[in-house]
């Protein structure tokens, strides 16, 4: 009788164990769910200026170039403003694509690591790609099609825009260093914030 007592206990024990862990393998699965659902917002940001810096660089490389050569051919426009040019939409695609990049690297530690600064370093990207990089593109559109070379606008826009790529990096360093392995009370609290 006392060995049947004791096999219950333990199935008794055992089955508090299974459903306790059970409950605890769900909890930690919805806490990765929500962890990945918040770092996949920033990896689709991300790889959707990647895909427009790609585009912008081919545009540049093949339309914007001959475009221009036929400019310098018709005496529309000198070699110098042509290379400054070419040399800006090269800046601005290759600092979009960076920052691109940064900002799928922002999503991808955002599963690992709780900061609310991680949502600061991605906001300040993007705030970057579309000061800097777009500011810049439209800069030489303008440039390339009415000769005009100051736009009060855009002008102001370029610079904010390398500021907030350097914030970004500023705040992407920061949450390495302060943030914490997140838990389902950290997680709550990056994702209402990036909301």
């Amino acid at each position: 009788m006392d060995e049947l007592v004791h096999s219950s206990e333990h199935a008794s024990t055992s089955q508090s164990t299974t459903s306790w862990t059970l409950k605890d393998t769900f909890f930690y699965t919805q806490l990765q769910a929500d962890d990945i659902m918040y770092g996949s917002k920033w990896i689709r940001i991300g790889a959707i200026c990647g895909a427009i810096g790609v585009s912008f660089g081919a545009l540049g490389a093949h339309a914007i170039n001959t475009s221009l050569q036929n400019k310098v051919d018709a005496g529309d426009m000198t070699n110098e403003v042509m290379d400054k040019v070419l040399e800006n939409w090269s800046t601005a695609t290759e600092y979009m694509m960076y920052h691109a990049i940064a900002i799928v690297l922002v999503g991808l530690v955002s599963v690992q690591v709780c900061s609310k600064l991680l949502t600061y370093a991605g906001s300040f990207f993007t705030a970057g790609i579309v000061g800097f990089s777009c500011g810049l593109l439209i800069y030489n559109i303008v440039l390339m099609t009415t000769g005009t070379k100051i736009i009060i606008l855009v002008a102001a826009a370029v610079p904010l825009g390398g500021v907030c790529y350097i914030v970004g990096w500023l705040c992407l360093a920061a949450s390495l260093w302060t943030g914490k392995t997140c838990t389902s009370g950290d997680t709550e609290a990056t994702n209402a914030t990036s909301s």
